[in-house]
C-alpha cells in the first residue's frame, strides 16, 4: 500500500512540473531593457530610467506566453521618490516598489478588467470575491482568466480574491512573515493586457478598498504609458 501510495504522490509531482512547464521553453528570448516588443497585439516600450529598476521582455516559442516585467518606483528607503513616480507620493507602497508583468489576454474575462470610468469607492472593507478557479486550467492554453486569476493566490497562505463595491481590481492580499507587513498581487486589464502587479504596504494594518483603488489607479496610469500601440 505505501509503495502505491509513493507511486501515486511521484506522479502527482512530476504532473505538476510538466503542467507549469509546458508553456516554458528551454532557451526563451530574453531582452533587457531599453526595448521595443510586441505582447500580443500590442507593443510595449520600455527604457533604462529611475523610474523602472530591473526591466526586461521575455519570448518563448509561443507568443501567448511573452511578457514584460519590471520594478515601478523603487528606491532606497527615505530617499526621494525617482521622477516620473511622483502619483505614487503618499500611497501606502514599499520602497521597495512595485513588480509588473504585462502579459496577452486568451479567451473572455469576467472579473479582470480595465479601470472603469467612476469615483473612487466609498467604504472601507475591501469585498469577497465568490470565484472558483480550476488550478493550472489555463496554463496549456495561455494567460486567460483563470491562469491569471490563480496567479494572484500564489503564496503559501492562498488568501482570498478581494475587490472594491466598484468592481476593481481584484486582488489578494495577506501578511508577510515574520513581518507581519501587508502585501498584495493585483490583477486588471490595460488595453486588453493582463497587468498582474505585486507590492508591500510596509505596514501591518489592514488593506481597505481605498487602498486597493488609489495603488491600482496610480499603476494603471503608470503602466498604460509603457503600451506605445
Amino acid at each position: 500500500m505505501r509503495r502505491v501510495m509513493d507511486v501515486k504522490k511521484s506522479f502527482g509531482i512530476v504532473l505538476v512540473f510538466a503542467l507549469f512547464g509546458c508553456g516554458a521553453d528551454k532557451n526563451p528570448k530574453i531582452v533587457k531593457a531599453p526595448f521595443v516588443e510586441a505582447i500580443g497585439v500590442h507593443k510595449v516600450s520600455i527604457s533604462q530610467t529611475s523610474d523602472i529598476k530591473n526591466a526586461f521582455f521575455q519570448s518563448p516559442r509561443r507568443p501567448l506566453f511573452a511578457f514584460a516585467s519590471g520594478i515601478l518606483c523603487r528606491r532606497v528607503a527615505g530617499d526621494p521618490l525617482p521622477s516620473g513616480c511622483e502619483a505614487f507620493r503618499d500611497l501606502p507602497i514599499h520602497a521597495n516598489g512595485v513588480t509588473f508583468y504585462l502579459r496577452p489576454r486568451a479567451g473572455a474575462f469576467r472579473h479582470l478588467r480595465e479601470k472603469p470610468e467612476t469615483d473612487a469607492p466609498t467604504t472601507t472593507a475591501p469585498i469577497p470575491l465568490q470565484v472558483f478557479i480550476p488550478v493550472l486550467q489555463g496554463v496549456g492554453q495561455g494567460p486567460d482568466e483563470e491562469y491569471q486569476l490563480a496567479r494572484l493566490q500564489t503564496s503559501d497562505v492562498r488568501p482570498s480574491l478581494v475587490t472594491t463595491d466598484r468592481k476593481w481590481p481584484v486582488a489578494a492580499c495577506s501578511k508577510d512573515r515574520p513581518t507581519g507587513t501587508a502585501s498584495c498581487r493585483m490583477g486588471f486589464l490595460i488595453r486588453g493586457l493582463n497587468a498582474e502587479v505585486y507590492y508591500s504596504t510596509g505596514s501591518s494594518a489592514a488593506v481597505t478598498q481605498q487602498d486597493l483603488w488609489r495603488v491600482a489607479s496610480a499603476i494603471d496610469r503608470k503602466l498604460r504609458t509603457l503600451i506605445i500601440s
